[in-house]
């Protein structure tokens, strides 16, 4: 080594020294000391602590407007499936409860044959051993407020009505054709005497009123 290296060598020692008094105390470590502190805390160096994590991007307003008009253009399309769908469950509801009145006067009728009963039109719904649930009763006279949408009643007659026995459904849908009357539209069905060519009764049926319904 010559003097000119050993004046370069004690050049770096001054400034490596003016640099450890500048630091202060606390930042000064000894080169094993991360080290030691690695292998005791494992992974927890790297880990980013919850303040400095950068926070969830939410919605913006634009985002927000786009998600509700597709949902509104989504409810547009599902809409009338969801209506057809809950017409033809009612009209299959319907038509079972008006097969069931056709079977039990038949058999009522049938019985009282057998047993040398007259036969007299009667309401069919206390031949059924248990009416539905959306029966509502009977009545002298059926109207909107005895008998609600969905509903059957049987309307055994009055003055009101010139005595007029029927079966009555109250729709909910909206039917292509049915009886209309109070701004609702109407299944209707009269219990009528089925007679022999000696004009006997031997039966009842049970017979719609015009206009025939249609769903």
């Amino acid at each position: 080594m010559n003097v000119e290296d050993c004046e370069k060598t004690a050049g770096f020692l001054r400034a490596a020294a003016c640099l450890t008094v500048a630091l202060p105390a606390d930042t000064v470590e000894h080169p094993d000391s991360r080290a030691l502190e690695f292998l005791t805390h494992g992974t927890e160096l790297n880990a980013i602590s919850p303040a400095h994590q950068p926070a969830g991007k939410g919605f913006t307003f634009i985002e927000l407007i786009l998600v509700i008009a597709v949902m509104a253009v989504l409810a547009a399309l599902l809409l009338p499936v969801y209506v057809n769908i809950t017409k033809e469950a009612e009209a299959a509801s319907a038509e079972s409860v008006i097969g069931a009145l056709h079977s039990a006067l038949k058999i009522n009728a049938m019985k009282k044959l057998v047993t040398g009963q007259a036969i007299a039109p009667h309401n069919p719904f206390d031949d059924l051993v248990r009416p539905p649930d959306n029966y509502a009763g009977a009545f002298g006279d059926v109207d909107l407020t005895n008998c609600q949408p969905g509903q059957w009643a049987y309307q055994s007659g009055n003055a009101s009505n010139g005595n007029w026995a029927a079966v009555l459904y109250r729709s909910k849908s909206t039917l292509t054709t049915a009886f209309g009357w109070g701004g609702a539209q109407w299944l209707v069905y009269e219990v009528k005497a089925d007679t022999n060519t000696a004009g006997q009764t031997v039966g009842l049926s049970l017979t719609e009123y015009a206009p025939l319904h249609r769903w």
